[in-house]
């Protein structure tokens, strides 16, 4: 039985790219409200923190896209759509 891989597509790209920048917009928010009562923000730690989290996201999207079902950067499975019922 043979592995394949199949090619990303742009679309693949774009959310993955919407979930590192996310990511790490996010972790720099974070950051800045955990430092909010310093009266000066340490930079060079909440840049590092959040460059690590959006490393981190970007591990785990490629990861996700190896994982069956392939081709998204998303590790759990889409909810079922609710039926329109009524």
């Amino acid at each position: 039985m043979a592995f394949s891989i199949p090619k990303p597509t742009a679309d693949y790209f774009v959310d993955l790219g919407e979930r590192v920048g996310a990511t790490f917009i996010e972790s720099v928010l974070g950051g800045m409200t955990a430092s909010a009562t310093l009266s000066h923000q340490p930079w060079p730690l909440i840049l590092n923190t959040a460059g690590f989290a959006a490393v981190y996201a970007l591990g785990k999207g490629v990861l996700a896209y190896l994982t069956p079902p392939q081709g998204s950067a998303q590790l759990l499975p889409a909810p079922a759509p609710k039926s329109s019922s009524g």
